[in-house]
């Protein structure tokens, strides 16, 4: 009898193994799953151009290869029953047809499909989230499987705050050349993005410590000191936007404590007082932080408020001009460039890029339009009625979970720039509400005809995600040595890295634009004109792309190669520059260069005025305007062009070339009063002191 129930018991742990519910193969789309999140939080490449999120997401992508792979298998061994049936399929099928919708209108189809530079977020990103919002939705069933995915990216986590707090200590062991404001930034490349991530973990942390079941005290407990070292991490890398986070989550707490009916009637006031306690130390604790001294300079000085609402300004201007599709998936710096004020260099400096709305309604809105953005509000209104429905009753804990979490997200997504740092956590609950409150049939009916192909079409998946993501993968260090032998004076190996870098990855304008860089470097202007040419042809949208082509035109004009045709060019790019982008202070900057180089004197004027004007602070500029003064036949018109700058600043550099231009016209007293107050400007001026002496003091 006893040897009859041990062969009963593994017929039926082997016939359990055979059913998907008990299958080594669901576990293994688990496991993918939080090893792909974890992934995503700790990669990045130093041997890169872009060191964080184009590594990121290629190692995504790669993990999304492998889930095509194990999901079809388990479609092919399992049947379609293991979709959990739920109208929420039809919110993200909607979703995604509205953004391949807005793709096929873009301004930009390559951006569309792939996304812009240092973010990636274009039609690639959303069909990786569709992977990853069926693995979830197919492959979760039980507390154990979200364990897995709260555990492992949990570690992941946990080392990246680590890496954080050496930065703070200024202990970290790479010397990184980033703009950071003197803020950890982790793993992550900018401090925005990590204290996304940072209040995001806070908040499932914090609603893991309050609704776990009163059983899973260590689990209780793990989650509380994950919620205390998320806050404190939050404290140090100062994201404003993280003050939002924390607030929805602990706004969202007592709510689902509500649903769940966890207080019981008596506990109620006590309850109440002990979070208003935990709330005041949580308070005093971010307002002594770094974080709580960029609050109260933005409540009582407005510090960096100015520099965000204009940006909502443009974005609501783009939208305003596209309101049905928007100008494409992560199209936002598609967009920019058009509607950029005269004064944002006086904000944000010149060269500056815009890639996001910095704030998740109007980057949908302004890249997808209505259609866009009704479809990801219907979306998201769907996934949390359902977890809210159906999810808090089946699987509270971790409905609990995703819904505090998720109020942390969206909240500070208000105010953040968004990337694949964080943004794979919405995916996470549109497949979680898919996996707690849809329904499933017990009868699996497999492919028996494709039974034995199984195996190799999830091979070939991940062997196909591989060779497909390797030459961007290659391309970014390619590209990153390329510009390391450039700024190292050796365009010959440039050369070499950047043909290679386009070679392997040809759609991005950026590495042809290091090539035409490097050629130029070593004087070969017209090859350079092709490449850069070749960099405006992919994103015409960016001016700094048409001011290397004037340069390089122009160089190639000056030296003789094809000049009548080479000048014209210049001039051509250099006016494409300032029309694509007025507002930006460089392109005025390079059609001065060129007009004043070609004999336009009057051209060269009103651009490099138009320069400063914009962008007063830049002292490139006034040297620039010194040499267009210095070209001058006509003194006089030279000193009157120079005054007129004086509207707008006063610099030594100005005043030296009025004093040079006074002298050239005959009025040596008016030299001496304008060396003389370059001198006072810059006592250390040897040009202004020489002039000064040869006029007599």
């Amino acid at each position: 009898m006893q040897r009859r129930a041990k062969r009963e018991a593994r017929a039926q742990r082997r016939a359990a193994r055979l059913q998907f519910e008990g299958s080594s193969l669901r576990k293994a789309i688990v496991l993918v799953v939080a090893l792909k999140i974890a992934a995503i939080v700790l990669v990045f490449d130093r041997a890169g151009l872009d060191v964080f999120d184009l590594p990121k997401n290629i190692v995504s992508r790669l993990f999304a290869w492998v889930l095509v792979g194990l999901l079809a298998m388990a479609l092919i061994r399992h049947g379609p029953g293991i979709v959990p049936r739920t109208p929420l399929h039809a919110f993200v099928v909607v979703f995604a047809l509205a953004n391949v919708i807005s793709a096929v209108f873009a301004e930009n189809t390559y951006v569309a499909l792939f996304g812009e530079r240092d973010r990636y977020l274009g039609l690639t990103f959303i069909a990786d989230m569709l992977v990853l919002y069926a693995a979830v939705a197919v492959a979760f069933r039980a507390p154990r499987d979200w364990a897995a995915v709260a555990v492992i990216p949990g570690l992941a986590g946990a080392l990246a705050l680590g890496y954080a707090v050496l930065q703070y200590a200024k202990l970290d062991p790479i010397k990184w050349q980033l703009e950071t404001y003197g803020r950890p930034f982790s793993t992550f490349g900018h401090p925005d993005m990590y204290g996304h991530f940072l209040s995001l973990s806070f908040a499932v942390a914090l609603a893991i410590a309050v609704f776990a079941g009163r059983r899973a005290r260590s689990t209780r407990i793990a989650a509380g000191a994950a919620a205390l070292a998320a806050l404190a991490g939050i404290g140090i890398v100062a994201t404003r936007g993280s003050a939002l986070g924390v607030a929805a989550a602990l706004a969202a707490v007592p709510l689902v404590a509500v649903r769940l009916r966890v207080i019981p009637k008596g506990q109620i006031v006590r309850s109440i007082a002990i979070g208003t306690g935990a709330l005041a130390v949580a308070a005093a604790l971010v307002l002594v932080s770094p974080l709580g001294t960029r609050l109260r300079a933005t409540a009582l000085e407005g510090y960096a408020v100015a520099d965000r609402l204009v940006i909502y300004e443009n974005g609501l201007s783009a939208f305003a001009d596209r309101p049905l599709l928007g100008w494409g998936p992560d199209g936002f710096a598609v967009a920019y460039p058009h509607y950029r004020q005269a004064r944002e260099t006086a904000l944000h400096g010149i060269d500056r890029v815009h890639t996001s709305a910095h704030a998740w309604p109007l980057q949908a809105a302004a890249t997808t339009g209505i259609v866009g953005l009704g479809a990801l509000l219907a979306l998201i209104a769907a996934a949390v009625v359902a977890l809210w429905r159906s999810g808090l009753e089946r699987l509270p804990t971790v409905s609990a979970a995703l819904l505090v979490g998720g109020a942390a997200y969206w909240a500070h997504g208000l105010v953040s720039p968004g990337s694949i740092d964080v943004d794979w956590y919405a995916w996470i609950v549109f497949g979680g509400a898919a996996a707690v409150a849809g329904t499933r049939t017990l009868e699996e009916r497999p492919l028996a005809r494709m039974a034995r192909a199984a195996p190799w079409i999830a091979a070939t998946a991940a062997i196909a995600g591989a060779i497909l993501l390797y030459p961007p993968f290659s391309a970014n260090q390619q590209a990153q040595a390329a510009q390391v032998r450039l700024s190292a004076g050796d365009p010959a190996g440039a050369i070499q890295q950047a043909e290679a870098a386009v070679g392997s990855d040809p759609g991005r304008a950026r590495y042809w634009s290091i090539l035409g860089a490097a050629r130029q470097q070593r004087g070969a202007w017209r090859a350079a004109a092709e490449a850069h040419g070749e960099s405006v042809r992919r994103a015409p949208y960016a001016a700094n792309l048409w001011v290397n082509l004037a340069s390089a035109r122009a160089g190639q004009a000056v030296t003789g190669d094809d000049r009548p045709n080479a000048r014209a060019a210049a001039f051509d790019a250099a006016r494409r520059a300032t029309a694509v982008d007025p507002n930006e202070p460089v392109p005025h900057e390079t059609l001065a260069r060129v007009a004043a180089e070609f004999g336009d004197q009057e051209l060269a004027y009103t651009e490099i005025a138009r320069a400063i004007a914009l962008f007063p602070p830049e002292p490139r500029f006034d040297t620039v305007a010194a040499q267009v003064a210095g070209r001058a036949t006509d003194a006089r018109s030279a000193l009157t062009f120079l005054s007129g700058l004086l509207a707008y600043k006063d610099s030594a550099t100005l005043r030296l070339a009025m004093a040079q231009a006074a002298l050239r016209s005959g009025d040596r007293e008016a030299a001496r009063v304008n060396a003389r107050r370059a001198l006072e400007l810059e006592p250390a001026n040897a040009d202004a002191q020489a002039l000064l002496r040869s006029l007599g003091g």
